[in-house]
């Protein structure tokens, strides 16, 4: 998978991040198919897919996110990005893990 984006500020530091809380994480179902899309007019209900990503908490109740996105071609894409909070607060599931040390 490759890795899409990484911000350098987490690049220059991301040796002296220690993990204390690994979380995957689900945001609300949404359509696969836009309403619009040609394969979507004779579907009554669309098919539903949620969306998980994986959230390393570090001190301080901050977190590194780590986003598995479609690509071309049912390619998978990772991006990474440093959050502010621990996780989402929007997320309808989540399943977490003690990590200390990591």
């Amino acid at each position: 998978m490759p890795i899409a984006s990484i911000p350098l500020s987490l690049i220059k530091k991301i040796d002296n991040i220690s993990i204390i809380n690994i979380r995957a994480v689900a945001d609300s179902p949404v359509d696969i198919s836009a309403p619009n899309s040609a394969n979507a007019s004779h579907i009554a209900v669309a098919p539903q897919t949620n969306h998980w990503v994986l959230y390393l908490e570090t001190k301080g109740s901050k977190s590194i996110r780590l986003d598995p996105t479609p690509g071309a071609d049912m390619s998978m894409i990772l991006v990474v990005t440093q959050e502010e909070n621990a996780y989402s607060k929007t997320a309808i599931k989540r399943v977490s893990s003690p990590a200390p040390g990591i």
